[in-house]
């Protein structure tokens, strides 16, 4: 009995308190199936560092590390099946790492990811050229090796050998980089974050589109006026002037100001150049005071969208005329 009583005694004025397989440090560490504890709790169920849980803090900032270290060995390579840390809102979590991924995971919602106004910076708009980007991404269909570069991909679950659809990440690198993580010199793609391209992917083929289907109109209603022989009554050039010269617009067609070329020799005492729709009603005249090579703008803001007539006329004598387009 006193000998039971020393051993306690002793025990009690250690720093290190060992009891069954429980062991309390002076650092306030507390470990179960260890008498070296690594964190504020460390927990050992089998071996010295197999099936292991640890809690405690992450060494950089105050911050909860929950771990389940080394739990086996494939290859020379240690794996463990479940990293996060650390746990710290607003701060960005790790759940797995490269050589740790999760095979599966079951939600009951799809996953909320930060897109709050007010936790944003630096807001712009998105590059205009992602359409065009994303067809150099080709999807291809693959399946996934049991091991590469050491590290187990996939365990022996047929679930896991299916011909799955996949983005190379090497490929989408070369065209958005920043779709692309690569740890461990193991590539992976961000999936979600590709989601604002592909919307505005989405946008920039509806404003072509919008536009493709503006000019067929347009293109429509030139075809039915002609194809009844209507008048424009602009077309044919009267003069003799040899030396004046009339531009075709540029650009054409055009959505908010195009310019015009001309040459109006100094023998010209009046030059007027007019705009007609394609019933040959005039809707708009330019006195054109300058001699020589010259130029005018064409602002859209004169006009409704539709295919026109421009005509140049020096000294009461149509001397020629082009077509010009406006888009909405």
């Amino acid at each position: 009995m006193k000998t039971r009583l020393l051993i306690l005694l002793m025990g009690l004025l250690s720093p290190t308190w060992i009891y069954s397989q429980l062991t309390l440090k002076e650092n306030g560490r507390l470990g179960l199936g260890t008498d070296q504890p690594r964190r504020e709790v460390d927990i050992i169920t089998n071996g010295p560092y197999s099936d292991s849980v640890v809690f405690g803090k992450e060494n950089v900032g105050d911050k909860l590390l929950i771990k389940l270290p080394i739990s086996q060995k494939e290859n020379g390579v240690e794996y463990s099946g479940l990293s996060v840390s650390p746990l710290s809102y607003p701060f960005s979590s790790n759940l797995g790492a490269s050589n740790q991924r999760w095979g599966n995971i079951y939600l009951m919602r799809s996953p909320n990811v930060l897109s709050d106004i007010r936790f944003l910076t630096n807001v712009s708009d998105m590059p205009t050229d992602v359409a065009d980007r994303l067809l150099q991404v080709k999807p291809v269909m693959a399946n996934f090796r049991d091991t590469l570069l050491g590290y187990s991909l996939r365990g022996n679950s047929a679930e896991y050998k299916e011909y799955v659809p996949v983005i190379v990440a090497q490929d989408l690198e070369l065209v958005f980089p920043d779709l692309v993580e690569k740890e461990n010199d193991v590539y992976g793609v961000r999936y979600a974050a590709m989601i604002p391209y592909l919307l505005q992917a989405i946008r920039e083929q509806q404003e072509k589109i919008m536009t493709l289907n503006s000019e067929t109109e347009l293109l429509k209603k030139k075809v039915a006026i002609l194809s009844k022989n209507e008048a424009v009554g602009v077309i044919l050039a009267t003069s003799q002037l040899s030396d004046v010269k009339l531009g075709q617009n540029e650009p054409n067609p055009f959505t908010t100001q195009s310019e015009i070329e001309l040459y109006i020799p100094k023998t010209v005492t009046k030059a007027v150049l007019c705009v007609y729709d394609l019933n040959g009603t005039q809707l708009k005249s330019y006195r054109i005071a300058e001699k020589g090579s010259t130029y005018l703008l064409i602002n859209k803001s004169d006009f409704r969208p539709g295919i026109f007539i421009y005509a140049l006329i020096c000294d009461d004598d149509l001397v020629d005329s082009k077509e010009m387009i406006i888009l909405e």
